[in-house]
């Protein structure tokens, strides 16, 4: 088969090319159905490998090299093998996949695991400056404002379940995710304000009576009596916020208007 194209690095004769140029032939009237596939993969993956590294570092010039040239074996000149292209390129994204996995979700996981224990820090600290403030107000008659320390337990609590549904997360990545893992969800400032509204409405609820979460000999109601009972119920929010917020996008995406 011909190639229909002739592939090159970009920025040309450039140090560290970042790109990778695809130019159809002069006599090029149609493309193969292989060959634009093989170019729009190789473009998918160039994309996620920009994504992961500097052009400069070492893996991304490995990976470049190893997609350029299969990128030129598979559409360029008279003896193209676009389908052999395809199954190579499916090899590097696999070994890629196996050998980035890892580190791409731990420097993810610390991504969110640092900046959501800031924010419940932070809203810690401002809920007990303002129960201090309130109490240094009203002055000697201060039974509103009894402080229970068991509720100190709920925001580690939170902080547990919110880690732990981003691990679960992270079991669904898959090679295209790496470059942007989370990509399509909340934030992580926006899923500590959901997590937070979520918290306070199942609390109220619960000490309201509307309804009860008994987790074996724990009850959640109790979470404002008892550090264990605070703990889970923290916990148990933190971990249901993922379903909640895939329930969100999958109506969202329902709703969004088909083209005809």
């Amino acid at each position: 088969m011909t190639g229909r194209y002739v592939v090159s690095p970009y920025p040309i004769d450039a140090e560290h090319p970042y790109d990778i140029a695809f130019h159809l032939t002069k006599d090029a009237t149609e493309v193969p159905a292989e060959q634009g596939l093989l170019k729009h993969e190789a473009e998918r993956t160039l994309m996620v490998l920009r994504g992961m590294f500097h052009p400069p570092d070492i893996r991304f010039r490995g990976y470049y090299n190893e997609l350029l040239g299969l990128s030129q074996y598979g559409l360029v000149g008279e003896t193209a093998q676009p389908d052999l292209g395809i199954g190579t390129l499916h090899n590097l994204q696999q070994r890629i996949f196996d050998t980035e996995k890892g580190r791409m979700i731990s420097e993810h996981m610390r991504k969110i695991v640092g900046w959501l224990s800031l924010i419940l820090i932070g809203v810690g600290m401002l809920g007990l400056l303002a129960v201090l403030a309130a109490r240094w107000l009203i002055g000697p008659d201060q039974t509103l404002l009894v402080i229970q320390p068991a509720l100190a337990m709920v925001l580690p609590g939170l902080l547990a379940g919110l880690t732990f549904s981003s691990f679960l997360r992270c079991r669904a990545v898959t090679f295209f995710d790496l470059h942007a893992i989370d990509a399509d969800r909340f934030t992580p400032a926006m899923r500590a304000i959901f997590a937070l509204i979520l918290l306070f409405l199942t609390g109220a609820f619960l000490k309201a009576g509307v309804f009860e979460i008994a987790i074996g000999e724990v009850r959640l109601s109790q979470f404002d009596a008892n550090g264990l009972s605070a703990f889970i119920f923290g916990a148990f929010v933190g971990f249901s916020q993922e379903p909640l917020i895939s329930r969100i996008e999958s109506i969202s995406k329902a709703a969004e208007p088909k083209d005809k």
